[in-house]
């Protein structure tokens, strides 16, 4: 979870199934994510027999099935009311077996009344390009009646819960666009956001004991920016 989005990926034998919720899922909350499909192969005809294998699978989420033949479209869910602190998510193949599982973090429901949707958004001054952006405010937790567009461009919205709407900055909108996301017909909430890129490069990778390497991570778009940014790296092979 980062960025106001859980992101689920499954592996199978077939190629991977990634699913996109909202990270502050609470207990009765209406909630959108997506579904994304890629089967794996050497060539295109393994692509394509893999590609329909996949379609036959299926979501298993808080007793709600979404066949994967949704992949790239929106998904939503009807959390049901429960004290438990973890919700399975699972991938279920054709013939009924369960694929893998992962438990989904949810949380109690403050009852509380929202605002009319969008009467509180707040859209970040600055976005990290081809990454996803969480857009904090009130919503109803259907991301198909949320448009949002930046630089006049639609812009994908891959997860929403009541309090969140996370979209994905486009890897084309460098520098300053004007980013709008309207709930439902509402009032439009609008704001000038700076798109900032990220570039990794390395030195040499194939080492032999006792040799040492450089990661150099260059980033351009900073202009302007009205706060102090942090830049986390984290070493996911420790043993390296």
């Amino acid at each position: 979870s980062q960025k106001g989005l859980t992101t689920v990926t499954f592996n199978v034998p077939e190629g991977k199934v990634t699913i996109y919720l909202p990270d502050d899922i609470r207990s009765g909350d209406i909630i959108s994510g997506t579904v994304s499909a890629e089967p794996g192969g050497k060539n295109a005809k393994q692509v394509q027999k893999n590609g329909d294998k996949l379609t036959r699978y299926f979501i298993d989420f808080n007793g709600q099935k979404i066949p994967v033949a949704t992949a790239k479209k929106t998904v939503q869910y009807q959390i049901i009311t429960t004290s438990a602190s973890q919700l399975p998510l699972g991938l279920v193949n054709e013939t009924g077996n369960t694929a893998a599982v992962v438990n989904i973090p949810c949380t109690a429901n403050a009852q509380t009344i929202s605002p009319p949707a969008g009467a509180d958004c707040k859209i970040p001054t600055h976005a990290l390009t081809a990454a996803p952006l969480p857009i904090k405010g009130s919503f109803d937790g259907n991301s198909s009646n949320t448009n949002c567009t930046i630089g006049n461009q639609p812009a994908t919205v891959l997860a929403e819960s009541p309090r969140q709407s996370i979209i994905q900055f486009p890897e084309n909108s460098m520098g300053i666009q004007n980013l709008q996301i309207q709930e439902k017909g509402g009032q439009p909430c609008t704001q000038a956001v700076s798109g900032v890129q990220m570039e990794l490069s390395t030195g040499k990778l194939n080492l032999l004991k006792g040799e040492k390497t450089y990661l150099k991570v260059r980033i351009t778009g900073l202009q302007n920016l009205p706060d102090t940014a942090r830049l986390d790296l984290f070493n996911v092979t420790p043993f390296v």
